[in-house]
Order: C-alpha cells, then structure tokens, then sequence
C-alpha cells in the first residue's frame, strides 16, 4: 500500500509540473521580443535567424548578433514596447506598453502624438 502510495504522488507530481510547463512560443509581440532577446543574449545565431522574417534573415550576419550583445541591447531590463499606430486620416500614435511586475498585466505608459513634422520618419521604416 505504501509503494502504492508513493507511486501515486510522484505521479501526481509529474502531471502537475508537465501541466503548469509552458514553453514560451512567437504568439504575441512581447514573447517575440523576449525570444530574440535570449537568442542575442546567448549568442545563438539559428535562434536569432529562427524570429527573424525569413526575408530578413540574409541580412543580419552573425557579427551583427556579436554587435548588439555588446551594444547592450538585451540584458533582462524592463520590458516595454512601443507600437505605431497609424489611421486612415494620416493620424499617427505611439502607444508605449510596459508589464506591471507586480501582476503580471500589460499597461499602456502613455500615448503619444506624433508631430506632423516627423511623421515621414515613421513612413517606410524598414530597418536594416
């Protein structure tokens, strides 16, 4: 009865740790960000390449991965994102979102208008 006994909750503790185990997938911009920032943080290049658009994948080269490790890029600061919107009558808004570590929810930090002046600087951002 006691083998029995025992047996049963290992068992029972091999269903609740497989259960509460999530791995961390590219379903929302914040896991996106977090997954690439392990990938620079530990140097792992197919990583990096992994959450990369694939037409995007050609032109990061593995020294560009050495550059913004030490550039300081990663590092396990705040999370905060930043998302552009932008509206049929040319409107544009910058929304910063930032996680409460205290519950675990995102927030928006503030909104922000962006100056019709710098507005071109946001049309056809394509990065590198």
């Amino acid at each position: 009865m006691k083998k029995l006994y025992g047996f049963l909750c290992i068992l029972t503790l091999l269903i609740v740790f497989v259960a509460c185990s999530r791995e961390v997938v590219q379903d929302t911009p914040q896991n996106a960000l977090f997954l690439i920032q392990n990938a620079i943080d530990n140097q792992d290049y197919e990583g990096f390449q992994k959450y990369l658009l694939e037409s995007k994948r050609e032109v990061y080269t593995k020294e560009d991965l050495i550059a913004l490790k030490d550039m300081g890029a990663t590092g396990g600061g705040q999370l905060t994102c930043y998302y552009l919107c932008e509206y049929p009558n040319g409107e544009k808004l910058l929304f910063e979102v930032t996680m409460d570590k205290a519950d675990g929810k995102y927030f928006i930090q503030d909104i922000i208008p962006i100056p019709q002046e710098i507005k071109e600087v946001f049309d056809g951002i394509k990065g590198k």
